[in-house]
């Protein structure tokens, strides 16, 4: 390490004393073991987001095509990795080993490409404000390429300021010039973004030269390094047209969903804006100093060494403007190659202020944040360290409840990779993406009955599309609160475990109970199909939907083919019938409904003929999950509600939330019955019960229940997030349960 900063410090050449340059070089070592104690002691015990898993096959099987790691492969991370992983056998505390070492020694350019900015003690405090930034920090630690590609790519930006510096045709220059140009190359190769940092850098060293030979050999070194893990990874996918291909398929998957670009909106931008400058520091107050203190060095530079604010905005503010425009914003380890801008303004002040108290003020400033970064990133990393990832846990729990017990385990396409981590011996089923359902399904109609340990990301909503008594939840895991912040945009960062036992019914093409069932267009023109196991019980079965023509449309419902009931909906309908008993035979039967034209379903309940139901129908919006992944409907100005009563009193409970924020006044709402009036009742809180007895009429009936509310808003008008639903309050809970004895 000594050997490695002495070199550094000879190619800088720096012109100073012998004896101050030695003290520089001493407190430069003794910097990098300060950030070595501060990283290596915090190692991950285990695996954690989905990019982790990918590296750590990427390790072991590099295959980008199949993502090991996802396209273009990260191939020069890879091959480090390997070389961490020779050394340390655990696959987590290998790569989170590369990262300790690589956030450790990017302090060496660091400061050397902070010194040619400005001076020895500015340098100093910019690495210390970028080193000790929560997410700079934290990432430090990580099994993840972020940090390594951060020192690559500041490596070459050091060499290529530094060779800019010597005369032109030096052998000195030259050399820096090519170390740079071969650095910029690989670092392409550690992250593909890495060619937003260095391209600006490499383009302006090639219009300030003015020799033509420097720049083709430069430009033949810059190639050279990219040829050095191009090939073999072309190699390694099967053809550069496979590769080009895979690539292509990654940006056609991400661009619709993550760019600003292409979601823009007021308020997206003001979040991306906030996710950029905010969030990498982890606390507004903290920010609040840094951006002030950055905002202040930006007025003095512009007004006394514009050259200076021109060249740090050379080196990262292109990459700031591509991670606020084309990259998910919420993944806030991609900013960590905007912290040094952040970082080197911020130092200005406490440097170069000519007032001496304006200057304490701000050197005292940054040791607060820098004393106050510590205070949140050393528990975070602690308990990063001794606590085991949420998908690590929740695949212990799936190993211990499979224990002498038949399961089989199941998860949302998001945990394949996570599933293949469990022992052989246990069955794993298979799903693909968005439809998992589906593959559940098959299972069970093919004969399968042992219970499904299935592992559900909470804020997903598709196993709406079983019947939900056949669900228990059987554990729930999350990261905790310290940590939760550094891995935000992550996934996953909480994971649920459910028992699916055999269900009653379930859904498997043309219901929109969820979202994602699929778009409303696709879904109204699918196959109208359920299963349902047979029981010696006369059962209810209630629907509700929606026609997608104009007119009259014919539903006619069927069992395994044979018609039962036939009804003529226009416009939003509420169906119910009676069915059964059937045989009560271990196979089940096949429910469909054909339609003369695209119909809706957007709810569907089956339940024995003596049990009241009440049901979603029209001005219910799909089920969603809100910030604690509890599970709501939205419903509008108007809503209504399918309502069966057996005979005997009933009580009607309803639960929901009103974001009284958007309201003057307290929200009114009212309930109805066939039309005629309930009650009424004020709701000034922002969460609600109501309930109401409701009285049989001496046999089954069926009714329709409204729910009238006094406001609504629409989400918008109000925050530019697009959502032009019109919107009243939150319904979590909607049921109708007897009341024994009359009570």
């Amino acid at each position: 390490m000594r050997l490695a900063i002495a070199s550094l410090a000879h190619a800088c050449h720096v012109r100073v004393p012998e004896k101050r340059r030695r003290v520089e070089m001493a407190l430069l070592g003794a910097g990098v073991m300060l950030a070595l104690c501060l990283r290596l002691p915090f190692l991950p015990s285990t695996l954690e987001d989905i990019d982790t898993v990918n590296f750590y096959l990427g390790v072991n099987d590099f295959n980008p095509i199949a993502h090991q790691p996802h396209p273009p492969g990260y191939p020069v991370y890879i091959f480090l990795a390997k070389l961490a992983h020779a050394v340390v056998a655990s696959d987590a505390r290998a790569l989170g080993l590369l990262s300790a070492l690589m956030s450790a020694f990017s302090l060496v350019p660091l400061y050397v490409l902070m010194k040619r900015l400005g001076s020895a003690a500015g340098a100093a405090l910019a690495c210390a404000l970028t080193l000790t930034n929560p997410v700079v920090w934290f990432n430090g630690v990580r099994p993840m390429s972020d940090v390594t590609g951060f020192f690559v790519v500041i490596a070459c930006q050091a060499l290529l300021l530094l060779a800019i510096e010597q005369d032109e045709g030096s052998t000195r220059g030259t050399a820096l010039w090519h170390a740079g140009s071969f650095a910029g190359g690989l670092a392409i190769g550690v992250r593909l973004q890495a060619l937003v940092l260095v391209a600006p850098l490499l383009l302006y060293c090639a219009v300030r030269m003015k020799r033509a030979r420097l720049v083709v050999s430069g430009a033949a070194v810059l190639i050279g390094g990219v040829l050095l893990w191009l090939v073999p990874l072309v190699w390694y996918s099967g053809g550069a047209a496979r590769l080009a291909a895979s690539v292509a398929q990654l940006f056609r998957d991400s661009l619709p969903v993550e760019p600003l670009v292409m979601t823009w909106s007021p308020r997206a931008a003001v979040v991306a804006a906030l996710n950029v400058a905010v969030a990498p520091w982890q606390q507004v107050g903290i920010a609040a100093v840094v951006l002030l203190l950055a905002a202040a060095g930006v007025v003095m530079l512009a007004r006394a060494e514009r050259r200076t604010l021109a060249m740090a905005c050379t080196l990262f503010l292109p990459y700031a403007v591509y991670h606020f425009l084309l990259q998910s914003t919420e993944t806030i380890r991609y900013t960590i190659p905007t912290v040094p801008l952040v970082a080197f303004l911020a130092s200005v002040p406490a440097t170069r202020c000519a007032s001496r108290p304006w200057r304490r003020f701000a050197v005292a400033a940054c040791a607060v944040v820098i004393l106050a970064t510590g205070q949140i990133t050393l528990p975070a990393l602690w308990s990063y360290h001794t606590i085991p990832s949420p998908p690590i846990q929740a695949l212990g729990r799936v190993t211990a409840e499979a224990v002498g017990r038949p399961v089989v385990v199941a998860g949302h396409y998001m945990f394949t990779r996570y599933l293949a981590l469990l022992p052989d011996h246990l069955d794993v089923l298979v799903t693909s993406p968005r439809t998992e359902w589906r593959a559940m399904g098959e299972y069970w109609k093919s004969g399968g009955r042992r219970p499904i340990l299935f592992l559900r990301e909470p804020s997903r909503t598709s196993l709406m599309l079983i019947s939900r008594n056949a669900i228990a939840p059987q554990g729930h895991w999350r990261w905790p609160r310290s940590v939760r912040g550094f891995m935000k945009g992550e996934r996953p960062n909480a994971i649920e475990l459910v028992r699916i036992d055999p269900p009653r019914w379930f859904c498997e093409s043309g219901f929109l109970v969820t979202r994602e069932a699929g778009p409303p267009d696709a879904v109204a023109r699918e196959r109208h199909v359920m299963y349902v196991r047979p029981r010696h019980l006369r059962s209810t079965l209630a629907l509700s939907g929606a026609a997608q023509a104009p007119g009259s449309t014919d539903v006619t419902f069927y069992i395994d083919g044979q018609p039962q009931n036939h009804w003529s909906v226009d416009g939003q309908f509420m169906l119910h019938t009676f069915y059964g008993p059937l045989p009560a035979v271990d196979e089940y039967k096949r429910f469909s409904f054909r339609t003369s034209s695209p119909v809706l379903f957007t709810d569907v309940w089956l339940a024995p003929v003596d049990t009241p139901v009440v049901r979603p129908a029209g001005g219910f919006y799909s089920p969603e999950r809100d910030e604690t992944n509890a599970l709501f409907r939205w419903i509008g100005p108007r809503a209504r509600a399918s309502i069966y009563l057996p005979e005997g009193p009933a009580l009607l409970s309803i639960q929901g939330s009103v974001p009284v924020k958007y309201y003057r006044r307290p929200l009114k709402l009212t309930l109805s019955l066939n039309g005629t009036r309930l009650g009424s009742f004020s709701i000034t809180g922002e969460t609600f019960q109501v309930t109401q007895k409701l009285n049989g009429v001496g046999g089954p009936s069926w009714g329709e229940l409204s729910i009238d509310t006094s406001a609504q808003f629409v989400p918008d008008s109000l925050n530019g997030n697009g959502d032009t639903r019109l919107l009243s309050a939150r319904i979590y809970d909607l049921r109708l349960e007897p009341l024994a004895g009359g009570s």
